[in-house]
């Protein structure tokens, strides 16, 4: 694949968590938003029995793609684009955005988005704790329209954490930089305080946290268990009984470390699995022209030549910005030279975008399958 690297194309949206992001919507209401296209163009939609709904909860995506069973009522999640938002789509934009699957509390991730000149009433909009999506690649991303962002790879869901301005005195350049992180509010708020009877299994535990993760709107993929050659430790039990009291994703950590797990987090997304083993969830063939410089063993990150594989060192790959590659993914080499042909598990992926600069760009660290 040949990327067209100078088309670039970006969105920013930023916004305050909606009221409604804490209620359930009714399924009949959920099926009725679905089916019935014209209700998405107004703010409320109204219904034959008189029930509403805003018109962003009503948004097919949204529901094909929300917590909670269908069958109960649709839910939003930390992902949901709020009601209220500001989109930039054409300022100057610097970013650095970063996953890996190692840290406490599932990485604690932490990216920054520089803006320059933002207008007063903008700059004034964006505040502590609304929620911040990143979109971005290249015109070839967005289909022959040509109009559409939401085609763009998303590359950040995160949740602002610290707003601060700063004046270039030579320049007179007026920039907003904007750290932002993962999950940040619940990761910081919620508690629980349970106990479990003699004989339970780690994994029942492990399910009953993750529960009351998913119940404040943190959606939650696969807890890794049933692995080729792996028998899990989760399936020991705690044969006097288990008891936590405290902040959630710490006790999720403690019994993640019991069983030499991780826990990390994918576009507010969280996976639980094995630190030795995983199962990865796709891969991404990376050929030669997706690279903007040779391939090079994690280990030897001085030399730009073609090292020896093996041991557990891993590659390191920086491409053509790509948001499609993902941390619970595996990079795999079919082609170009033969010393670097294998499947490599990701282990980091740290995307650094200048939207008026020579940068635009996406590192992957790997490790050996």
């Amino acid at each position: 694949m040949t990327y067209e690297v100078f088309d670039r194309r970006y969105s920013l949206i930023i916004g305050r968590p909606a009221t409604s992001i804490v209620q359930s919507i009714p399924t009949s209401i959920a099926r009725r938003a679905v089916s019935t296209p014209q209700l998405l163009s107004s703010t409320v939609t109204p219904f034959s029995d008189g029930s509403t709904i805003p018109r962003y909860l009503a948004a097919t995506n949204l529901i094909n793609n929300s917590l909670g069973n269908i069958t109960k009522g649709v839910r939003v999640d930390y992902r949901t684009i709020p009601d209220a938002f500001i989109e930039i789509r054409d300022l100057s934009m610097k970013a650095k955005i970063s996953y890996r699957k190692s840290g406490a509390k599932g990485g604690n991730q932490f990216s920054t988005i520089s803006l320059d000149n933002l207008l007063e009433e903008t700059k004034n909009s964006i505040r502590v704790n609304d929620l911040i999506f990143l979109r971005a690649g290249y015109k070839v991303d967005m289909g022959s329209s040509n109009v559409d962002y939401s085609d763009l790879p998303l590359i950040l869901a995160a949740q602002v954490t610290k707003v601060e301005t700063k004046r270039d005195g030579n320049s007179g350049t007026t920039t907003t930089h904007i750290i932002c992180g993962d999950n940040v509010l619940p990761k910081k708020n919620i508690k629980i305080s349970r106990s479990w009877p003699p004989n339970t299994s780690k994994r029942k535990v492990l399910d009953d946290m993750l529960a009351v993760a998913q119940s404040n709107f943190i959606p939650i993929g696969k807890v890794q268990e049933e692995l080729e050659g792996f028998i899990s430790p989760l399936k020991e039990v705690y044969p006097y009984g288990y008891s936590i009291a405290g902040n959630l994703f710490e006790e999720v950590q403690k019994v993640c470390d019991s069983v030499d797990y991780k826990f990390y987090t994918v576009l507010g997304k969280m996976y639980v699995e094995p630190k030795t083993t995983a199962k990865v969830y796709g891969t991404f063939l990376l050929e030669p022209s997706t690279l903007k410089e040779p391939i090079q063993l994690s280990s030897d990150t001085s030399s730009k030549k073609s090292g020896e594989k093996g041991g557990k060192s891993g590659i390191t790959a920086k491409l053509f910005l790509n948001g499609r590659i993902l941390t619970n993914m595996a990079v795999d080499i079919r082609s170009g030279n033969t010393d670097w042909w294998g499947t490599y598990p990701v282990e980091s992926i740290t995307h650094d975008l200048d939207f008026e600069g020579n940068t635009w760009n996406t590192t992957v660290k790997t490790v050996t399958l």
